[in-house]
């Protein structure tokens, strides 16, 4: 993502990459379908109290693709409800 933002900058190019943590997409549905509790098992590890839906990642590239993220490149975007901070504590 840097490496891309440095050689691209010059063209106007913004690079960023988006880091999701668990998003309640269809791929869960064989393990929803076997642990209907597994969203509210998970959701314990997450400081926000909830697995991340679609539109929270949709939002996320929103921002970056905005025109509000003009001076944003380069950069690592994690949208994990803050499980990345549990384990760094």
């Amino acid at each position: 993502t840097q490496n891309m933002a440095v050689k691209y900058g010059q063209h106007n190019v913004r690079v960023n990459c988006v880091c999701p943590g668990t998003i309640h997409t269809p791929i869960w549905d064989e393990r929803v379908a076997a642990n209907p509790q597994i969203f509210d098992q998970l959701a314990e590890w997450y400081p926000l109290g909830r697995v991340g839906q679609p539109a929270d990642i949709a939002n996320a590239a929103l921002f970056l693709a905005s025109d509000e993220a003009a001076w944003v490149t380069g950069t690592v975007l994690t949208v994990d409800g803050g499980v990345i901070a549990t384990s760094l504590r």
